[in-house]
């Protein structure tokens, strides 16, 4: 049986980088972040046990690598409350200043 940790993680298929971040580096602050994640689904968990799915987010990083967008992508899990508090956690990320 999958470790909690194993349901959330970063689809290299999923991942897409338009601009002047290199994925290795998104990948590292998502990663770092992970938690912030785990959180928004387990506290969802304690009122609705039966929520499972996959949520992808997409994200828009400014010239000082602050997050000023956040969207919903494709979701199975379609929870209103676990899709706002990832998109409200990633909106508190920071990332490497782009190039360019």
């Amino acid at each position: 049986m999958p470790s909690i940790f194993d349901l959330f993680q970063i689809d290299p298929d999923e991942a897409e980088a338009i601009g002047g971040l290199d994925k290795a580096l998104i990948a590292a602050v998502v990663q770092a972040n992970l938690g912030q994640i785990k959180h928004c689904y387990e506290r969802q968990l304690l009122v609705d046990n039966s929520i499972a799915g996959k949520v992808v987010a997409g994200w828009t990083i400014d010239g000082s690598g602050s997050v000023i967008a956040t969207s919903i992508k494709k979701t199975t899990l379609n929870s209103a409350p676990v899709e706002n508090c990832i998109q409200g956690r990633i909106k508190t990320w920071k990332f490497p200043q782009p190039k360019g």
